[in-house]
């Protein structure tokens, strides 16, 4: 042994020499320590030990230190005393964290190549740190101008690459394709040569299509329109009749045939289910004839709740039968409120146990409980007129701390609240500690933590160890120091060790044996982990027929009370009775299926399926009357009556009144009158048309009272004038108004614009912003006219050639005209006298109209006059045409072209001669009525509405737009053509003429960046899309469409604008 222990020794310091030689590192005072021999085998499992060299950490990982372990890997032992066991896991290294960061800048993105953020990089551990996402690659950005050949027109990519230079993909290249008016979208353009065509086969159509190479328009097909010879609508007025069409085509020739003598007609009946008629056709001659059907009807079935009365109808001429069909009558009820729910209560029907008449619950607070820390409280409510009752929780309170702990196992304690509940455990918190034994040379010393809970822990001092003087005595115990020599740490220092717990760190100590010596050795015990290998203490809980629970695991190791919980599956155990048999319904008593009941909680099951007891109940039958006995006979004043057995065998009978043996009643039904809301109704009835005797009478019903609903915006206020909300009756329309007060107006001034020679100026004036009303209205100032000068000359005249003068104006130096000088001639003209050239003065003009000075504007006095449709006509000769003159629009404002546009075509015109009223609002009946003249004014139906009269300037137009779903009104029967149009209702129109005429409106726009996109009406939605996505309509701001804003006449006229020129010439 002696021999083994000598070689370690010595291979340990040769070992030690070479390491020292190669690295030329400072061996330390530990390299001589002598380590305890190894023993080689596990002491627990016996197998074979092995070294486990460390593994070092990276920059995110940790490491694990050098160790010894068993072949079956369940011992570990520590590097340095190979004979302790560790207690726990293996001691970790703490990563090392990134240590070579680099910047990675960004890589930015392009068309269909992603690129990347910045970002940090590791190259130590090569993972990139921090950013370097992913940036989406781009998709193609078409530029705004079209690119253009003879052929076709494309967009190209406007994106830049990485080296900044333009993508330049070619986008949506597509074959030019020319509108209407000759004009592709591309801009180029093209005028069509526009033939008439038809098919072959002549199918009843023409169109006109243009000729010109490669352009595909055509017009809408049309039926062939007969026209004679003449091109004029055909009239018959000679022996031969020819129909051609405007295409050409002949349509038809004949020859006229004389009228035929009159028919004495011998009329065949054919019924005409479809608009109510009958045909009536000669079999004779042939002639045909349509009639209405007279009716005699007669009562077949009496209403009540669950089905209307039945008349059958019989036509008098053709023989026709008809059903008709009546109302259901009333519910029938004892005036008993039964809940219909948590907002409703109402009555019964006793026929058809509908709950009826429905109305909210009258509810009262009768009861409630405070809520405490520990429970909930809740507040109830009962209904005033039915058996409903409500419920309301009220959440826990939050605990109050009372300064004071209770322990929670051994190492939580938790808080007690003011009224003894404890909650919030939380681990223990000690404090720093304080010294209740000092440590010496030799002993620990002894330091003791207190938590705010009041728990006390102590901890061990270690020993300080001897302090030697250079005489080798100790400083401060006196000892002398020990004979150098090689520790064994192989005695256990009890006192100093810290068992590990299943959550904390503990450590394992070892003092030198050889005597004298006090050095030790620590190491730490990681902490163990709980050991919830126990069997579980399952808690049963049972609620009903759900029976569950929870499984409580609780830690093995000594000293530690920790647990865990898992809930245990509730399963569901009903305990079924007997089978219960079914019960036939008889007449007005409901029967039950077959089915079982938990005796338990009392649920219904068919089979293994849970159902309710209504889905159980086999309706009532219905007495079944069908073999009617007779009593006796009757007369007119003296019915007869005849009995009837129910057919279903309950025994009820059922007598009713026939007609005697003499005249018999003859029964008239008195029809009933459902009550209103302010007039009461009555029930069905009958009499005796002959005797005038009250079969059954009838009876007086309750009116049932309006029902308002909560109001609708008839008139928005504005400025002047007050607002109006209608309430309208949910049930038979009638309605009231309250007035909304006006608002008053916000006043805008306009600068005042100086007269110029030729320009008309203009006062001062005011509008009001909201309204768009003029409050002080301003005046044209006339054109103050040229100021021209003596003049100058600016090229003198010659014997040979003529001069020139030029004037020029005092008040704008920019404006002249000029005069010629005669050329001289020479004394005596030829040998005649000389007469020099007298200087012409000119004549000043109010409006000179020269090369140089084009005229822009009428002068203030030359007369103008008025067409019948109001548009401004020019009678100067020498004043253009074209131009708007309205104060309120001047070049500068937004809506200038728009407004010059509309004003020209006819579409509108100004509110007075010298205004246009811009701001001002327009009604529904001026748009439709704007879409109609566009349209060409067509014949049109009566408007269906209750508020557009006949005869009216609107009238034919909503006629019109009604007719072909271009306007559809409020729904109430109204359509409201003297109230403000909103944008939402423009867009709307618009979208449904662009329909009615066949454009494409397949456009959408995203309206989730406008903050007010929720506040569109439903219908609306998809004409706002449409409308935004043409650029029809534009946001008043960027991120707001004010959907229910007033279309002002200048947004009007910007959207007719639009409209002609970018939709309808699409």
């Amino acid at each position: 042994m002696r021999d083994k222990k000598h070689v370690f020794k010595r291979g340990l310091s040769l070992f030690l020499a070479l390491t020292m030689c190669l690295s030329l590192l400072q061996v330390t005072a530990f390299a001589a320590k002598k380590l305890p021999p190894v023993i080689a085998k596990c002491p627990y499992c016996t197998t074979e030990k092995h070294f486990v060299a460390q593994v070092d950490p990276t920059c995110t990982k940790e490491g694990i230190v050098a160790h010894w372990t068993c072949l079956s890997g369940k011992h570990n032992f520590y590097e340095n005393t190979p004979n302790v066991e560790i207690a726990g896991q293996v001691g970790r290294i703490k990563p090392l964290g990134h240590k070579e960061v680099q910047y990675v800048p960004q890589i930015p993105a392009v068309c269909e190549k992603v690129g990347y953020t910045e970002g940090k990089y590791c190259s130590v551990c090569e993972t990139y740190i921090e950013g370097h996402e992913e940036i989406s690659a781009l998709t193609h950005t078409s530029n705004s101008e079209w690119v253009t050949d003879s052929d076709s027109h494309w967009h190209t990519c406007i994106n830049l690459k990485v080296d900044g230079t333009a993508c330049g993909e070619v986008l949506d290249e597509a074959a030019h394709s020319y509108g209407r008016d000759g004009t592709c979208v591309c801009g180029l353009d093209h005028e069509h040569e526009l033939v008439w065509t038809r098919h072959e086969s002549d199918d009843g159509k023409h169109w006109q299509a243009c000729s010109a190479n490669e352009c595909s328009y055509v017009t809408v097909q049309a039926d062939h329109l007969k026209v004679d010879d003449s091109g004029v609508i055909h009239t018959k007025n000679d022996t031969t009749e020819v129909w051609k069409c405007v295409c050409g085509l002949v349509i038809q020739e004949i020859g006229i045939v004389p009228d035929p003598a009159p028919c004495e007609h011998k009329w065949e009946y054919t019924v005409n289910y479809s608009d109510g008629t009958h045909t009536a056709k000669c079999s004779m001659c042939g002639a045909v004839d349509t009639q209405d059907h007279t009716w005699e009807v007669q009562l077949d079935q009496v209403a009540d709740c669950t089905q209307g009365s039945e008349y059958l109808a019989v036509c008098t001429g053709c023989g026709h039968r008809d059903h008709r069909y009546g109302p259901r009558g009333d519910h029938k009820h004892d005036y008993t409120y039964v809940s219909a729910g948590e907002d409703r209560h109402g009555y019964r029907c006793s026929v058809c146990n509908q709950i009826v008449n429905q109305k909210k619950h009258d509810l009262e607070k009768v009861d409630g409980q405070n809520p405490t820390c520990n429970e909930e409280g809740y507040t109830q409510w009962d209904c005033k007129t039915c058996e409903y009752t409500r419920k309301k929780p009220i959440a826990k309170l939050e605990h109050v701390f009372a300064g004071t702990y209770e322990q929670a196992g051994t190492s939580k304690h938790a808080k007690v609240c003011t009224e003894g509940h404890t909650y919030d455990a939380e681990p223990h918190a000690f404090d720093e500690g304080i010294v209740v034994k000092e440590p010496t040379c030799t002993d620990d010393g002894e330091k003791k933590f207190t938590c705010v809970c009041g728990l006390t822990k102590k901890e061990a001092i270690p020993a300080t160890g001897h302090q030697y003087n250079d005489k080798g005595v100790c400083e401060n115990c006196g000892d002398e120091k020990p004979v150098e020599h090689t520790h064994e740490f192989t005695v256990h220092v009890a006192t100093a060790s810290v068992p590990a717990t299943c959550e904390t760190v503990g450590k394992d100590v070892y003092k030198c044996k050889v005597a004298g010596c006090t050095e030790r050795w620590t190491f730490d015990l990681a902490p163990l982990g709980h050991d919830f290998s126990g069997e579980p203490v399952i808690t049963e809980s049972t609620e009903g027929c759900m029976k569950g629970g929870v499984k409580t695991w609780t830690c093995q190791r000594q000293g530690c009370d920790a647990t865990k919980e898992e809930p245990v599956d509730a399963q569901v155990s009903h305990t079924y009775g007997d089978k219960i048999a079914e019960k036939p319904a008889a007449c007005e008593v409901p029967g039950m299926k077959e089915h079982y009941e938990c005796e338990v909680c009392g649920k219904l099951f068919v089979g293994t399926h849970e159902v309710s007891a209504e889905d159980l109940e086999i309706p009532a039958l219905e007495h079944s009357f069908t073999h009617y006995v007779p009593d006796n006979n009757g007369s007119c004043t003296t019915a007869g009556t005849e009995t009837a057995v129910c057919d279903n065998g309950c025994g009820e009978t059922d007598t009713r009144t026939v007609a005697g043996t003499g005249e018999g009643h003859t029964v008239v039904v008195d029809a009933a009158v459902a009550p209103t809301c302010t007039e009461t109704g009555l029930t069905e009835g009958s009499h005796c048309s002959v005797c005038g005797e009250v079969l059954a009478e009838q009876e007086v019903v309750a009116a049932a009272g309006h029902q308002y609903d909560d109001g609708v915006t008839v008139t928005v206020p504005d400025c002047n004038h007050a607002g109006a909300t209608r309430f309208t009756c949910e049930v038979c329309g009638d309605s009231y108004e309250e007035a909304d007060s006006p608002f008053g107006h916000e006043v805008v001034s306009y600068a005042s614009v100086a007269a110029t020679c030729t320009a008309n100026g203009y006062t001062g004036g005011s509008y009001c912003s909201r309204c768009g009303s003029v409050i002080t209205a301003r005046t044209v100032v006339p054109a103050v006219g040229h100021s021209w000068n003596a003049g100058v000359v600016t090229t003198q005249p010659t014997y040979y050639n003529t001069g020139v003068r030029t004037y020029t104006c005092a008040r704008d130096a920019s404006h002249t005209y000029t005069e010629t000088i005669p050329a001289l001639t020479y004394p005596g003209g030829g040998g005649g006298s000389y007469n020099p050239v007298t200087p012409v003065t000119p004549v000043t003009p109010n409006v000179p109209v020269t090369p140089n000075n084009p005229v822009n504007i009428p002068d203030a006095n030359v007369p103008q006059g008025s067409t019948p449709d109001g548009l401004t006509t020019i009678e100067d000769e020498n004043t253009p045409l074209g131009g708007i003159t309205f104060v309120d629009v001047t070049p500068t404002d937004w809506f200038y072209d728009a407004v010059q546009y509309v004003f020209e075509k006819g579409l509108m015109l100004g509110v007075s001669d010298t205004e246009f009223g811009p701001n001002l609002s327009t009604t529904r009946g001026m748009i439709v009525t704007i879409l109609y003249r566009m349209e060409g004014e067509p014949e049109a139906a009566a408007a269906p509405f209750t508020d557009v009269e006949p005869g009216l300037w609107y009238s034919d137009a909503i006629g019109w737009g009604a007719a072909n779903d271009i306007v559809n009104g409020y729904g109430d029967g109204r359509f409201g053509p003297n109230d403000q149009i909103t944008r939402e209702q423009m867009a709307a129109i618009f979208y449904r003429y662009a329909q009615y005429k066949g454009y494409d409106v397949t456009a959408r726009a995203d309206l989730s960046g406008y903050a007010d996109a929720d506040q569109i009406s439903e219908y609306a939605v998809e004409a706002m899309q449409w409308a935004v996505g043409v650029k029809l309509v534009n946001g008043l701001t960027a991120d707001t469409l004010v959907p229910k804003g007033q279309a002002t006449r200048a947004q009007v006229a910007t959207m007719l604008m639009r409209f002609d020129q970018e939709i309808a010439a699409a």
